[in-house]
């Protein structure tokens, strides 16, 4: 910065000297043009820059159930799509590059959640290996809206909000199966 300021200072002090020389005064206009863009930017900048937030990165997800609807409302609002699923083996709370298991035949799939319990996998276009087009499932919330009961496994609810669903495996062991679902 102090390499700007000495910069612009000298040209400036050299077209005060120089302002009587012919010839000069087009390069001295340049020099105060500069100069005076070169202060808008730093006010602006000055001005702009508390408004800028820094979120927190450390913790993996946001706050769960952070909507005023209910868990099951939010669940059964529309279908939603398998985003991501892995074994989170460096158990940092989020599904990395190399953790990552999607296939592409799952990355089409919607999954239906109905108010009465029941639920329906659709493939989609893009069917996987051995999977009929259409599965049905049952479904309920237990553990005060903390746990996705499926009747054949339980997963702990990390994030349901009504954009986001984030469940991990509820097994005892260290490394935790997560899944993320999206609209």
């Amino acid at each position: 910065m102090q390499g700007i300021h000495f910069f612009l200072f000298r040209k400036f002090t050299n077209c005060l000297t120089l302002a009587a020389v012919p010839g000069t005064e087009l390069q001295c206009k340049k020099m105060s043009m500069i100069k005076i863009k070169f202060f808008v930017l730093l006010i602006t900048a000055t001005v702009l820059m508390p408004g800028c937030k820094k979120y927190n990165v450390t913790a993996p997800y946001p706050p769960a159930m952070s909507t005023n609807k209910t868990p099951a409302e939010n669940l059964t609002q529309k279908p939603w799509r398998l985003l991501s699923y892995g074994f989170d083996r460096n158990k940092n709370g989020l599904v990395d590059i190399d953790e990552e298991s999607i296939r592409n035949c799952e990355k089409d799939n919607s999954y239906t959640f109905n108010k009465d319990g029941s639920g329906v996998v659709a493939e989609n276009a893009i069917i996987c290996d051995a999977n009929d087009p259409v599965n049905q499932f049952a479904w309920t919330l237990t553990n005060n809206d903390t746990v996705l009961d499926f009747y054949y496994g339980k997963a702990n609810i990390i994030k349901l909000d009504a954009d986001n669903l984030y469940i991990a495996s509820s097994s005892t062991d260290d490394i935790k199966l997560l899944l993320i679902y999206g609209h």
